[in-house]
């Protein structure tokens, strides 16, 4: 019998381990690729760096 509680019990983490891993993945994500129209420094980290980017190229300086 205490066998199929067992089995019942790693399910029971592989959902919690999965979930925390998920929302995990969601916060890391959402921070790096935020877009904020109203306000582009309080984009994500990725979408600052492209619009610096952006801005280079843009200005079409000489090196």
């Amino acid at each position: 019998m205490e066998q199929k509680y067992q089995s019942g019990q790693v399910i029971v983490e592989y959902v919690l381990l999965l979930t925390i891993a998920v929302t995990l993945a969601m916060i890391v994500i959402t921070s790096l690729v935020k877009r904020d129209g109203d306000d582009p420094e309080n984009s994500g980290a990725l979408i600052k760096q492209w619009q610096g980017l952006q801005r280079q190229i843009g200005e079409d300086l000489p090196p």
